[in-house]
C-alpha cells in the first residue's frame, strides 16, 4: 500500500530542483547505474527503529538512510537535499505504512525523486488500532501510527523487510532469511520477558506525555493516558483531571518523549510529586530501549 500526499510543498520543490541540478549520481541510477556495489543495496527507512530492523536483516549487504533522524519528530520533519539525493540513489524504501505523518506528507515527493524506488509497506499483516484518549476532548480520528512499539508488530515489520530484500536481491535470500530468523528470535525473547515482567500489572494505567505507547500498552494489558494526544496542549480542565487521576492512583512517574515539549507533563509531575522519565518511542537501540521502558513501568506501577 502506498500512502500518497497531495501537491509538493514549495520548499520541497526547491530541494528537488537542487537535487536535479547536482544529482549526477541520480541520473546515472535512472539509466541503469544504481548505487555503488561497494556500499550495498541502497535502503531507505522512515524512522530510527526501522534502521535496526533493516540492518539486522541486511547486514553488510545494505546501506541504510533514515529520513527522520534521531531527535526529530516524524510529525513535522522536512527532508533535506542530501536525504533526497540518498533517495535518488536508493533501490528500496521501507515505509512504516501505518499513517506516520512524514510518509503521508512526503512519500509521493520521494517517489517523484526516484520513480523506480521499490516501496514496501511494513504494516502489512498488522491490525491498526484506532487513536484516541479517554481523558481529553480529542475525538478518535484515524489510526494510531506507532505500530513498531509492540514487539510482535516489530516481528511482522522485520518479516516484510526480509521479503522485500529477498525479492530485490534473490542471490542473497538465504543470508537475509538467516539474519532475520536470528533477530526475530531475539524479539520473541523480548516479548516473552516483558509479558512476564508486566503481567502482574494488567489493567493498570500509566501517564505519558505523547500518545506513542498505545500498541505497547495494549500488548501487555495496560492503558496509556496521554497528556497531549495528537500534540494537543491540554486545557485547564483536562490538566485538573489528569492531576486528580495521578493523585487517586498514586502515580509516581510520568513518561515523556524527547521529541516533544514536556512542560505540561512536568507541571502535572510537580503537582503530584511524580518523577519525569524519558520513554523515547524513536530510540536507536530498539531492544534495549523497550527493556528500559518496561523496567521503568514496572517500578512506577509497583
Amino acid at each position: 500500500m502506498l500512502s500518497k500526499s497531495g501537491n509538493i510543498s514549495m520548499g520541497l520543490v526547491a530541494i528537488i530542483a537542487a537535487v536535479c541540478i547536482v544529482g549526477a549520481a541520480a541520473a546515472f541510477y535512472f539509466i541503469g547505474g544504481g548505487v555503488d556495489s561497494d556500499d550495498g543495496l541502497g535502503v531507505v527507512v522512515t524512522i530510527v527503529p526501522q534502521m535496526e530492523f533493516a540492518e539486522k536483516v541486511g547486514g553488510d549487504k545494505i546501506s541504510v538512510t533514515v529520513m527522520v533522524p534521531a531527535g526529530q519528530s516524524p510529525h513535522d520533519y522536512e527532508p533535506t537535499a542530501t536525504q533526497l539525493q540518498d533517495v535518488a540513489d536508493a533501490e528500496i524504501y521501507f515505509e512504516v505504512g501505518s499513517g506516520v505523518e512524514f510518509e503521508t506528507a512526503h512519500l509521493q515527493d520521494l517517489l517523484d525523486v526516484n520513480p523506480q524506488l521499490m516501496v514496501v509497506d511494513c504494516s502489512n499483516n498488522i491490525t491498526l488500532m484506532e487513536a484516541g484518549n479517554h481523558y481529553t476532548r480529542v475525538e478518535i480520528h484515524g489510526f494510531d501510527p506507532h505500530v513498531w512499539l509492540s514487539p510482535p508488530n516489530a516481528i511482522k515489520m522485520v518479516e516484510e523487510m526480509t521479503a522485500g530484500l529477498k525479492q530485490l536481491d534473490p542471490e542473497n535470500a538465504n543470508y537475509y532469511q538467516s539474519n532475520a530468523d536470528t533477530y526475530i528470535a531475539e524479539l520473541e525473547g523480548l516479548h516473552e520477558d516483558i509479558q512476564e515482567q508486566l503481567g502482574p500489572y494488567e489493567g493498570e494505567s500509566f501517564i505519558v506525555q505523547h500518545d506513542s505507547w498505545g500498541y505497547f500498552a495494549h500488548e501487555y494489558g495496560l492503558e496509556q493516558i496521554a497528556v497531549e494526544p495528537f500534540g494537543n496542549t491540554p486545557t485547564a480542565t483536562e490538566m485538573a483531571e489528569l492531576v486528580d487521576h495521578a493523585e487517586e492512583y498514586s502515580v509516581t512517574a510520568i513518561f515523556v518523549s524527547p521529541q516533544f515539549d514536556m512542560s505540561s507533563a512536568e507541571a502535572i509531575a510537580e503537582s503530584v510529586g511524580a518523577e519525569v522519565i524519558s520513554a523515547d518511542p524513536l530510540a536507536e537501540d530498539y531492544v534495549t530501549n523497550l527493556r528500559d521502558v518496561a523496567d521503568s513501568l514496572e517500578e512506577a506501577l509497583s
